[in-house]
Protein backbone atom coordinates (compact mmCIF):
# COMPACT_ATOMS: atom_id res chain seq x y z
CA UNK A 1 0.00 0.00 0.00
CA UNK A 2 2.58 2.42 0.98
CA UNK A 3 4.63 1.45 -2.14
CA UNK A 4 1.45 2.39 -4.37
CA UNK A 5 1.07 5.54 -2.84
CA UNK A 6 5.22 6.65 -3.52
CA UNK A 7 4.47 5.65 -7.28
CA UNK A 8 1.73 7.97 -7.14
CA UNK A 9 3.68 10.81 -5.94
CA UNK A 10 6.85 10.00 -8.06
CA UNK A 11 4.31 9.95 -11.09
CA UNK A 12 2.69 12.70 -9.89
CA UNK A 13 5.80 14.87 -9.62
CA UNK A 14 7.00 14.09 -13.42
CA UNK A 15 3.94 14.80 -14.98
CA UNK A 16 4.10 18.15 -13.12
CA UNK A 17 7.81 18.69 -14.09
CA UNK A 18 7.04 17.92 -18.10
CA UNK A 19 3.86 20.33 -17.70
CA UNK A 20 6.03 23.14 -16.30
CA UNK A 21 8.93 22.71 -18.84
CA UNK A 22 6.03 22.34 -21.48
CA UNK A 23 4.65 25.61 -20.18
CA UNK A 24 8.06 26.94 -20.69
CA UNK A 25 8.59 25.98 -23.90
CA UNK A 26 11.28 23.74 -23.64
CA UNK A 27 10.03 21.58 -25.70
CA UNK A 28 8.90 23.48 -28.40
CA UNK A 29 10.35 22.58 -31.81
CA UNK A 30 12.99 24.88 -33.12
CA UNK A 31 11.21 26.46 -35.84
CA UNK A 32 13.75 26.20 -39.06
CA UNK A 33 13.60 28.86 -41.78
CA UNK A 34 12.54 27.39 -45.57
CA UNK A 35 15.81 27.20 -47.85
CA UNK A 36 15.81 29.08 -50.73
CA UNK A 37 16.78 27.86 -53.62
CA UNK A 38 19.95 28.11 -55.38
CA UNK A 39 20.74 29.85 -58.46
CA UNK A 40 22.57 28.92 -60.97
CA UNK A 41 25.58 31.01 -59.96
CA UNK A 42 25.50 29.94 -56.43
CA UNK A 43 25.65 26.30 -57.66
CA UNK A 44 28.79 27.14 -59.27
CA UNK A 45 30.46 28.34 -56.06
CA UNK A 46 33.25 26.96 -54.46
CA UNK A 47 34.04 29.06 -51.61
CA UNK A 48 32.36 32.27 -50.07
CA UNK A 49 32.81 35.52 -51.88
CA UNK A 50 35.01 37.54 -49.06
CA UNK A 51 35.09 41.05 -49.66
CA UNK A 52 38.86 42.52 -49.36
CA UNK A 53 37.14 45.26 -47.17
CA UNK A 54 34.36 46.24 -44.63
CA UNK A 55 34.48 49.69 -46.22
CA UNK A 56 33.85 47.80 -50.00
CA UNK A 57 31.25 45.44 -48.14
CA UNK A 58 29.01 48.33 -47.26
CA UNK A 59 29.00 50.14 -50.64
CA UNK A 60 28.37 46.83 -52.49
CA UNK A 61 25.39 46.28 -50.15
CA UNK A 62 23.71 49.57 -50.57
CA UNK A 63 24.53 49.07 -54.48
CA UNK A 64 22.81 45.61 -55.26
CA UNK A 65 20.30 46.08 -51.85
CA UNK A 66 21.62 42.81 -50.04
CA UNK A 67 22.49 42.70 -45.86
CA UNK A 68 26.47 42.31 -44.98
CA UNK A 69 27.62 39.17 -43.59
CA UNK A 70 30.62 40.39 -41.76
CA UNK A 71 32.98 37.89 -39.72
CA UNK A 72 34.84 39.29 -37.14
CA UNK A 73 38.34 37.28 -36.25
CA UNK A 74 41.69 37.52 -35.25
CA UNK A 75 44.63 35.83 -36.02
CA UNK A 76 45.37 34.15 -32.80
CA UNK A 77 41.58 32.90 -32.28
CA UNK A 78 41.69 29.53 -32.86
CA UNK A 79 37.68 29.25 -33.03
CA UNK A 80 37.82 31.38 -36.13
CA UNK A 81 40.23 29.09 -37.42
CA UNK A 82 37.99 26.32 -36.72
CA UNK A 83 35.01 27.85 -38.11
CA UNK A 84 37.34 29.19 -41.63
CA UNK A 85 38.03 25.04 -41.51
CA UNK A 86 35.28 23.64 -40.99
CA UNK A 87 31.84 25.78 -41.10
CA UNK A 88 32.57 28.23 -44.13
CA UNK A 89 33.54 25.57 -46.82
CA UNK A 90 30.29 23.40 -45.81
CA UNK A 91 28.06 23.69 -48.97
CA UNK A 92 25.07 24.87 -47.31
CA UNK A 93 26.73 27.86 -45.66
CA UNK A 94 28.22 28.17 -49.15
CA UNK A 95 24.63 28.65 -50.85
CA UNK A 96 23.35 30.70 -48.76
CA UNK A 97 25.92 33.17 -48.56
CA UNK A 98 24.93 33.99 -51.79
CA UNK A 99 21.96 36.07 -50.21
CA UNK A 100 24.73 38.33 -48.45
CA UNK A 101 27.93 40.40 -49.20
CA UNK A 102 30.18 38.60 -47.12
CA UNK A 103 33.41 40.08 -45.60
CA UNK A 104 35.94 39.24 -43.08
CA UNK A 105 37.26 41.98 -40.42
CA UNK A 106 40.17 41.35 -38.15
CA UNK A 107 39.07 42.55 -35.05
CA UNK A 108 42.95 43.57 -34.08
CA UNK A 109 43.42 45.10 -37.06
CA UNK A 110 40.02 46.98 -37.50
CA UNK A 111 39.62 48.16 -33.41
CA UNK A 112 37.14 50.99 -34.58
CA UNK A 113 34.86 48.13 -36.23
CA UNK A 114 35.22 45.95 -33.21
CA UNK A 115 34.76 48.69 -30.90
CA UNK A 116 31.65 50.22 -32.80
CA UNK A 117 29.57 46.81 -33.14
CA UNK A 118 30.72 45.92 -29.19
CA UNK A 119 32.47 42.80 -30.55
CA UNK A 120 33.61 41.34 -26.83
CA UNK A 121 33.90 37.93 -28.33
CA UNK A 122 35.40 36.20 -31.03
CA UNK A 123 34.13 34.61 -33.15
CA UNK A 124 31.71 37.33 -33.79
CA UNK A 125 29.23 37.47 -37.21
CA UNK A 126 27.37 40.43 -37.50
CA UNK A 127 24.48 41.07 -40.23
CA UNK A 128 23.56 44.52 -41.12
CA UNK A 129 22.19 46.50 -43.91
CA UNK A 130 23.67 48.66 -46.37
CA UNK A 131 23.72 51.86 -43.79
CA UNK A 132 25.92 49.76 -41.31
CA UNK A 133 22.89 49.06 -38.53
CA UNK A 134 22.63 45.36 -37.40
CA UNK A 135 20.16 43.01 -38.60
CA UNK A 136 21.16 40.42 -35.99
CA UNK A 137 24.60 38.73 -34.76
CA UNK A 138 25.93 35.56 -33.06
CA UNK A 139 29.08 35.64 -30.66
CA UNK A 140 30.87 32.53 -30.72
CA UNK A 141 31.05 29.53 -32.88
CA UNK A 142 28.15 28.30 -34.80
CA UNK A 143 28.20 25.11 -36.62
CA UNK A 144 27.20 24.89 -40.33
CA UNK A 145 23.36 24.56 -39.73
CA UNK A 146 23.05 27.25 -36.88
CA UNK A 147 25.02 29.59 -38.78
CA UNK A 148 22.19 28.68 -41.67
CA UNK A 149 19.45 29.30 -39.65
CA UNK A 150 20.81 32.70 -38.80
CA UNK A 151 22.00 33.41 -42.29
CA UNK A 152 18.59 32.87 -43.33
CA UNK A 153 16.57 34.70 -40.18
CA UNK A 154 18.82 37.94 -41.14
CA UNK A 155 17.30 37.65 -44.51
CA UNK A 156 13.93 37.23 -43.32
CA UNK A 157 14.69 40.33 -40.84
CA UNK A 158 16.03 42.67 -43.46
CA UNK A 159 13.43 44.83 -44.83
CA UNK A 160 13.72 44.78 -48.28
CA UNK A 161 15.70 47.77 -50.20
CA UNK A 162 14.40 50.74 -51.58
CA UNK A 163 14.81 51.13 -54.81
Amino acid sequence: MKSNRILWVVLTLCVLVLVVSWTQGNFAPKKKLPAQPASAAALKLKRIAWQPSFESALQLSRKSGKPVMIAFHADWCGVCKDMDAKVYPQRPVILESVNFISVKVDSDARQDLANKYRVNALPAILWMRGDGSVIDRVDGYADADELVQMMRSAIVNAPPPTI
